[in-house]
């Protein structure tokens, strides 16, 4: 039986991650939207709309948030302001998973192109 039950996203929801501390969850959906919401609550913290297209992809570290999806970006933002930070463009097709680093330095991408890269943290 779930405790809890979040119903704010407009479409299907592809993709989440819990916050380091457990207290939020984030999530990632086919309407764009990434949610960032109080875990024991259900309630929104913050709702962030860079991305063009469906979002198959987030990672937390800290306080921030990367994302990506269908448009080929991985998006790095706050995931308490819902603020944008900077968006890492380099994929040849949809971008299907992200990670971060143990120390919060590096976000690992891949793609439908074939490839795996590394960035540099902003």
């Amino acid at each position: 039986m779930s405790r809890v039950t979040y119903r704010s996203h407009a479409d299907a929801v592809q993709t989440l991650a819990w916050s380091p501390d457990s207290k939020c969850i984030v999530s990632g959906s086919r309407d764009t939207s990434v949610h960032v919401w109080d875990a024991a609550r259900g309630d929104t913290v913050c709702v962030y709309n860079g991305h063009d297209k469906p979002v198959k992809a987030v990672a937390w570290s800290g306080t921030y948030v990367a994302s990506a999806g269908l448009d080929q970006t991985i998006q790095l933002w706050d995931a308490i302001t819902g603020e944008a930070m900077y968006t890492y463009t380099g994929h040849a097709s949809t971008v299907t998973a992200v990670a971060w680093s143990p120390d919060g330095t590096r976000i690992a991408s891949c793609s439908w192109d074939k490839t795996v890269r590394i960035w540099q943290a902003v």
